[in-house]
């Protein structure tokens, strides 16, 4: 038998460490080498877009943490053996997301945070070039007349959302009371809403983004898009009812067959006279009289 926290010698018949479903060291049935962890393939031109999903991926497995730097090395009850096969894990499921003309530049990798740290020095943007084309994007990013606001909003937060992972929220650690961090992302949030306000079709919007913007304090960006949403529900509405009466024009063909028609839908003589018998309701011609006499 093998002492406490030392691994079996090789040949040795013994059962994998018991490790919890909650560990980062766990790797279940379900965890194979050919899983595709996440639809999007690293192409050259999209490091970030890919890099955020892996680690939310991972992050969903908890095992982000091999990436980063947080886990450097195996910690009981994971063996040196386990974890080389969770590295070899890892590394299977990094590369099954890289495009064959990427791929085909790399090594073979065993260490998985070596691989992790070899594309973003390869590929990752340099952070002061895509900062100042994230920020000159939102400021040309507009809503065309046909462009509902849902679809230009969406670009903005996916503009948004980039440039936040190069300029993230300043924290200060000096002490537990300091309000650095929630200021920064109280003027973040105020940026945003100019941001989505100014970009507005002002065909459409001009005077609702007028009123917004004198309220004080000024709404957050959730409720400036709603109230955007509504005044848009509202204008398609009424531009609907207009190009399409349906129900002004179903009246109109109802009273237009009905014209010249009395009750029971005969037709009206009411306007007819008779030279014959100088009866209204006739004429000559029909005249009951007139054709008795001839």
């Amino acid at each position: 038998m093998t002492k406490s926290g030392e691994e079996p010698s090789e040949g040795s018949k013994s059962s994998p460490p018991k490790i919890e479903s909650n560990s980062p060291f766990f790797l279940g049935p379900q965890d194979r080498p050919g899983d595709f962890i996440t639809p999007t393939r690293l192409r050259g031109d999209n490091y970030d877009d890919w890099a955020g999903d892996i680690q939310t991926a991972l992050e969903a497995r908890r095992k982000f943490g091999f990436l980063d730097g947080m886990i450097t090395g195996p910690a009981p009850p994971c063996t040196t053996s386990y974890w080389l096969t969770i590295n070899a894990m890892l590394v299977s499921w990094i590369m099954n997301t890289i495009e064959t003309e990427v791929k085909c530049y790399l090594s073979k990798y065993k260490d998985a945070k070596k691989l992790w740290d070899t594309l973003k020095s390869r590929y990752a943007i340099v952070n002061g070039p895509r900062i100042q084309q994230l920020k000159a994007s939102i400021a040309k990013c507009e809503q065309s007349k046909t462009m509902p606001v849902a679809e230009y909003f969406g670009k903005l937060t996916a503009l948004w959302e980039e440039l936040h992972k190069h300029e993230p929220i300043i924290s200060c650690e000096c002490c537990t009371e300091c309000t650095v961090g929630a200021r920064h992302e109280t003027r973040r949030d105020i940026y945003m809403l100019h941001n989505f306000l100014m970009g507005l079709c002002s065909e459409y919007f001009s005077t609702l983004r007028t009123s917004i913007l004198s309220q004080d304090p000024l709404p957050s960006l959730d409720k400036a898009f709603q109230l955007v949403v509504q005044d848009e529900r509202v204008r398609i509405s009424k531009s609907v009812q207009e190009e399409n009466p349906a129900e002004v024009l179903g009246f109109a063909a109802k009273v237009g067959s009905n014209m010249g028609r009395g009750k029971g839908d005969r037709p009206d003589k009411s306007h007819l006279s008779c030279t014959h018998c100088k009866k209204t309701g006739h004429e000559a011609n029909t005249c009951f009289e007139f054709s008795r006499v001839s």
